[in-house]
């Protein structure tokens, strides 16, 4: 998911910081496993929400198609292209 402003990712941050308070309060009552696993789901959700790929042409340097939410995916297209091509020309980076 890419955010729509700054704002929406300053919510979401401070949802993740309020997690993290949440499973330290779990913890200190005696509840760590459950406080673990909380945090680790909010901190998976964080790292696969925040980023997007996009293929990058190597020679014009011009973005190539859509984004992607998936690296694997992304690189995946790029390997097509590629073979249409006939050599390495495309990339995948962070959006």
């Amino acid at each position: 998911m890419q955010y729509q402003s700054e704002a929406s990712r300053k919510c979401a941050v401070l949802a993740a910081l309020q997690a993290r308070n949440t499973s330290h309060q779990l913890r200190r009552a005696g509840y760590s496993d459950a406080a673990d696993k909380a945090w680790k789901l909010v901190q998976i959700h964080l790292s696969r929400s925040a980023k997007m790929y996009k293929i990058i042409d190597r020679k014009t340097g011009q973005q190539v198609g859509a984004l992607y939410s998936f690296r694997t995916r992304a690189r995946s297209r790029a390997d097509k292209l590629d073979n249409e091509y006939g050599a390495y020309r495309y990339s995948v980076v962070p959006a």
